[in-house]
């Protein structure tokens, strides 16, 4: 991968409707000291995912997904989810994909390889689940870009 292009530690994956527990999630994970792509440019419902986005996903070590009922009817965030765990499935471990719950029950969570964290109940991220996240990051090396390509079907 190219050293001039920045690399992430987490890719964070959310509907454009959560988007100001987002923001914090966003400000409390930097607060760690975590290096955080957020998307924050509205693409067309069914396009297929920009260069720009593909490219921050593959230089990220880590996907977190602001879990809830809107990001399950976001074709974009469907797609995010599914390259972030196929890719860390052939990386040999899913804990690289982490949900924070908003708004639904962390058991209603799929898939379920997802690693689940939980917000507080005042539902705005703060230090110690940024804190939870960074310990999850730190626990990988490497990008999700660093797995093998799928191989073409037969």
């Amino acid at each position: 991968m190219d050293d001039e292009v920045p690399s992430y530690d987490v890719f964070l994956c959310y509907s454009w409707a959560d988007g100001e527990t987002a923001d914090a999630l966003h400000g409390a994970m930097t607060g760690v000291g975590l290096s955080v792509f957020q998307d924050k440019v509205d693409g067309e419902a069914f396009a297929p995912l920009g260069d720009s986005i593909t490219s921050a996903l593959r230089r990220s070590r880590t996907l977190v997904a602001l879990m809830s009922p809107r990001l399950r009817n976001s074709p974009h965030c469907r797609e995010e989810l599914h390259v972030a765990l196929s890719a860390a499935a052939r990386l040999g471990d899913t804990s690289r994909v982490m949900a924070v719950v908003l708004d639904m029950s962390p058991d209603e969570v799929r898939p379920r390889e997802l690693t689940r964290l939980r917000l507080p109940r005042t539902a705005i991220p703060g230090p110690d689940l940024a804190a939870e996240i960074a310990a999850a990051v730190n626990r990988h090396t490497g990008l999700l870009g660093d797995a093998s390509p799928r191989p073409d079907p037969p």
